[in-house]
């Protein structure tokens, strides 16, 4: 929530009424800003769209302890299992960053692991746009260092996956604040509670 704050004040929030921050790596964490207020939910405990059922049959038991969670397919953990399963190099130090590098060397195997995680990233996304029509989808973590193709590929999967009239309203962003976000939206946090700003 305070990354969201970060994009909403500092970032490629700004200006913008509705919009989802999504933390990418070792576990999938959602920021979400409706209508220009982030939304707390009842106990300020809303956020968790890594543990949203994605996998129905045969769903992978999730650290949570449910099963078939998002986490289970799009995260650190899954992208380093499959790297270690293709016979990758490294598979255990595995990240987007590194897989894209062997893609663009030429790796047919990295190139299509890599597809895999666009689109199982895309699957949690695509619930995000039809469930709440959002006006940009801010990525942050292991997904920004593999630049542009990732970014490009995520943003047309989501697109494919979600209804036909939503779909031009798709936008996909690498943030540049990155892991600065949520630094810079807990300061703001602060201030906002001294000086009485909407949040």
């Amino acid at each position: 929530r305070a990354q969201a704050l970060g994009e909403k004040w500092f970032g490629e929030g700004r200006g913008l009424s509705t919009f989802v921050s999504v933390q990418t790596g070792h576990g999938l964490g959602v920021g979400i800003v409706l209508n220009g207020v982030l939304f707390r939910g009842v106990r300020g405990e809303t956020g968790e769209l890594g543990h949203t059922c994605v996998v129905v049959d045969n769903g992978a038991p999730c650290r949570c302890g449910l099963r078939g969670c998002w986490e289970t397919i799009a995260t650190l953990r899954w992208l380093r299992s499959e790297a270690g399963a293709r016979k990758l190099p490294n598979p255990s130090a595995m990240t987007a960053a590194g897989l894209s590098a062997l893609a663009e060397d030429g790796s047919t195997k990295a190139a299509a692991l890599l597809d895999a995680y666009a689109d199982n990233l895309a699957v949690g996304l695509a619930n995000l746009v039809v469930l709440l029509n959002p006006e940009k989808l801010i990525l942050h973590g292991d997904v920004v260092g593999s630049g542009e193709d990732l970014r490009s590929m995520i943003e047309d999967k989501t697109r494919a996956r979600v209804l036909p009239h939503l779909r031009d309203d798709v936008t996909v962003a690498l943030s540049p604040l990155d892991q600065q976000a949520g630094i810079l939206g807990a300061a703001g946090l602060v201030l906002s509670e001294t000086f009485h700003l909407v949040t």
